[in-house]
């Protein structure tokens, strides 16, 4: 019923039901849009990390080199073959003089002037002419039974110099000397021979020892005080 002086002005929607649609009211963003706006936002931002990532990765690859090492124990005077080699990739060190793997044509062919064990990095002055012994070393021969080294010994394999108790001085050798061989030693071994078969030795091993206790080890060893660990190229200490 329509009061008289009044108008009622009615707005049909296109469906024509007739119902009046409220004009100037705020409008509402659905739920779902929401949503999808929130799923959109995190797809940027995993993607911006994964770059992230791989840029930093990429960054750590490239500031390493492939470089040229041992992939064997060589003694010192040892001519450089291709079996001798391996390549590694290792971080970049101003420091260390390491080959390229991009110069082992050159290095072939070359002798190494000090023992090497398998796995060391190579670098420019371990090559050369036979160094033997290099400054502040010296080089001892010492006899061996059965039982006081390894049989697997081989030249470039790092030992410990161990001597028996007291034996040290029983050659007269002084209270300083006997203390400088009364603490293991780490030797790099030159050469294994086998002792002559009417000797009581089974062998003499050439070691590469520190100058200092050199004497006192040549004396151990005439005393049969002398027994050798063999021990990893990073093992072992003086």
């Amino acid at each position: 019923m329509q009061l008289r002086g009044t108008t009622e002005k009615t707005v049909r929607s296109p469906d024509g039901d007739g119902r009046a649609r409220g004009y100037g009211k705020p409008r509402v963003t659905p739920p779902a849009r929401r949503r999808n706006l929130a799923w959109l936002l995190l797809g940027i931002l995993l993607v911006a990390g994964c770059a992230l990532a791989f840029a930093v990765t990429s960054l750590r690859v490239s500031a390493r080199q492939p470089v040229l090492a041992l992939a064997r124990d060589v003694p010192a005077g040892h001519v450089l073959q291709s079996g001798d080699l391996t390549v590694v990739n290792v971080a970049a060190d101003s420091s260390l003089a390491l080959i390229p793997s991009s110069s082992q044509s050159t290095v072939l062919g070359q002798s190494v002037a000090v023992p090497l064990a398998g796995g060391s990095l190579l670098t420019g002055a371990e090559l050369g002419a036979d160094v033997m012994p290099p400054s502040g070393s010296a080089v001892v021969g010492v006899a061996l039974k059965a039982g006081q080294y390894p049989p697997e010994l081989a030249p470039g394999d790092h030992v410990l110099i161990v001597t028996a108790g007291g034996a040290a001085t029983a050659g007269g050798v002084r209270g300083s000397e006997a203390a400088a061989v009364a603490q293991p030693i780490l030797a790099v071994v030159v050469g294994v021979q086998s002792a002559p078969v009417d000797g009581s030795a089974a062998a003499v091993v050439s070691l590469q020892v520190p100058e200092a206790p050199a004497a006192s080890i040549a004396v151990a060893s005439s005393n049969g005080a002398i027994s050798l660990v063999l021990v990893s190229a990073q093992g072992g200490g003086s």
